[in-house]
């Protein structure tokens, strides 16, 4: 097996015996950002029309106004649970003008669902353009799934 897979699925068992789903999110934000070199990672809760922060490590104001705006204008690619990718963040036009500049130069809204419904959010970001390859996507689908 590749050392990788082994390192989620040894997380996962650590985690799955976590009581507090807070400390669960925050343990599984430390684990993605090192495998993918991130900034900033963070937990957005859905409650009906609205993201909501629940746990996080290293966001700032330009976290909770890009993900306001990701969900704002791209929910429905969301609730289809399909993950928006922004490699890098001055150049890609689906991203307001006012959100393509700042420290974060390239990130990623990864769908959290439960029995098929869109319960959450997991974003993550980094200080390069390119954050993720299809394998970092991959696992980060992963972890979504032990947010669930």
């Amino acid at each position: 097996m590749k050392p990788g897979v082994d390192l989620i699925d040894s997380f996962t068992h650590l985690v799955v015996r976590a009581d507090d789903p807070r400390l669960l999110a925050e343990r599984t934000l430390d684990v993605v950002i090192s495998l993918t070199d991130g900034r900033a990672a963070a937990v957005f809760t859905r409650d009906a029309d609205r993201v909501m922060l629940f746990a996080s490590r290293g966001i700032d104001q330009e976290v909770l106004d890009a993900v306001e705006a990701i969900w704002t204008r791209h929910r429905a690619v969301l609730e289809k649970g399909e993950a928006f990718y922004v490699p890098d963040r001055v150049s890609d036009r689906r991203m307001p003008a006012e959100q393509r500049s700042g420290e974060a130069a390239s990130l990623v809204v990864v769908p959290v669902l439960d029995d098929g419904q869109l319960v959450a959010l997991l974003y993550v970001d980094g200080r390069r353009p390119q954050l993720c390859a299809a394998h970092d996507l991959a696992r980060l689908a992963k972890f979504s799934r032990i947010v669930a």
